[in-house]
């Protein structure tokens, strides 16, 4: 059997193989839990808080595709938390920034869903090419909200035709 090269791994989306140096977020993070969360309520994790976090260089060309999030933890027990996946694009100077898509999961009791969301993965489709620009880098934040949120995600970046 062939090895796997060191820069692609399996990914557990249908059983494919994605590009490591499109992961936006690796098992390395800790979970996101009431106890990072400011006044156990609300938490933001993104570039703006955790400087650690380094964007995602997609190139100067436009980019359709999806963020892929494979969720193996979910907290809902107390019916009022949500968390909110937003995708940010960036511009070279880092100094400018756009929303590029945003996902929301949680209890159905706060959450647009009509069923509480669930372990699982799920697709955040945008593009890069928004307001009349490319923006070539991507972040990704979570706004958690709720009594006891818990939450412990990867994510990588696929294009379309995945």
């Amino acid at each position: 059997m062939a090895e796997v090269p060191q820069d692609v791994i399996t990914s557990p989306y249908k059983s494919k193989m994605f590009d490591k140096e499109l992961e936006i977020r690796d098992d390395s993070f800790a979970a996101i839990t009431a106890a990072s969360a400011d006044r156990q309520t609300f938490a933001w994790e993104g570039p703006f808080v955790n400087p650690s976090v380094v964007p995602l260089d997609l190139g100067n060309g436009r980019f359709t595709g999806k963020v892929i999030l494979n969720i193996t933890d979910l907290d809902i027990a107390d019916d009022d938390e949500e968390y909110t996946f937003v995708l940010m694009g960036h511009n070279d100077a880092e100094d400018e920034s756009v929303v590029l898509g945003s996902l929301i999961l949680g209890a159905n009791e706060i959450s647009p869903a009509s069923e509480d969301a669930v372990p699982g993965i799920f697709e955040l489709h945008f593009s890069n090419d928004a307001q009349e620009k490319v923006w070539p880098k991507l972040t990704l934040g979570v706004l958690v909200f709720g009594t006891t949120p818990s939450l412990q995600f990867t994510a990588f970046v696929a294009r379309h035709d995945f």
